[in-house]
């Protein structure tokens, strides 16, 4: 996911009420951002001290926490203990209560949508193209302007945050992160596919022609990298297949070998 995305991240000092501070964090994508809040908060957790407590995540762009001293996110990043993302983030302090003439600057691409968190249900679209939507047809995944699914997002295996692979899991819905690994199940109320069922709800894969592996439904929960799913392998077949009668046909998603992924997004 190319571009950039803003957080405005508010400090609370302990001791001193009515004394915050305000941070405007870059990352060069939401995947970068999610996985800093993630590693902030199993930091927290193994060792508070040197880290920032309090964490809490009001919405994908709003972040608050308290600490002793409000310079402390800078100190984090000085001291090496987020060094991974070294050349991932960018923080700039924003004006504050006691007079100071910074500015206080807009984030100019706020999200929309729902946040992206462990056992939530979304629909699913291209980025690009953000008109086509994820359903399902006849037991295959499909894109399609006027039709959509609902997608429940799990998580069976938490990422490793690095530095701390002893980690304990934070109380509460986890953010999706890249190296999560997940499953895919369609939400039935949503779907009129009469092949989905409680027992056969899973994306899953199978082989199909062209080198591609196609996506369908299946009673097997077929288990990805949440990156993957996102934007490393999954494609769309951009081709005017009709029937027999010369209806157009949906575009089918799927596994491309090499080339011909897409990015994707939750909605």
């Amino acid at each position: 996911m190319s571009g950039v995305y803003y957080v405005y991240l508010k400090v609370h000092v302990k001791g001193q009420e009515g004394n915050w501070a305000r941070f405007q964090l870059c990352f060069p994508s939401r995947y970068d951002a999610d996985e800093f809040y993630r590693t902030l908060q199993v930091a927290q957790l193994v060792n508070p001290s040197s880290y920032i407590e309090g964490l809490v995540r009001t919405s994908p762009q709003f972040w608050c926490y308290s600490n002793s001293n409000w310079h402390h996110l800078v100190n984090i990043q000085r001291n090496g203990l987020v060094n991974e993302f070294r050349e991932r983030i960018i923080t700039t302090l924003l004006n504050d209560g006691d007079g100071g003439t910074r500015g206080f600057t807009i984030i100019p691409n706020p999200v929309t949508g729902p946040d992206w968190l462990d056992g939530g249900c979304f629909f699913i679209r291209n980025r690009r193209q953000p008109d086509q939507y994820w359903f399902v047809h006849n037991n295959h995944l499909h894109t399609s302007e006027s039709r959509r699914d609902k997608f429940c997002i799990t998580v069976s295996k938490p990422a490793t945050i690095r530095g701390h692979p002893q980690q304990r899991q934070p109380e509460g819905p986890l953010v999706l992160i890249r190296e999560d690994s997940v499953t895919v199940s369609v939400v039935l109320e949503t779907t009129a596919s009469t092949t989905v069922t409680r027992d056969n709800k899973y994306i899953s894969i199978e082989n199909g022609r062209d080198c591609t592996s196609v996506l369908v439904v299946n009673h097997i929960p077929y288990v990805w990298k949440f990156g993957e799913l996102m934007c490393r392998s999954i494609g769309v077949r951009w081709e005017d297949e009709r029937d027999a009668y010369g209806r157009e046909l949906p575009m089918p998603l799927l596994k491309p070998m090499t080339y011909g992924a897409d990015e994707w997004e939750l909605c």
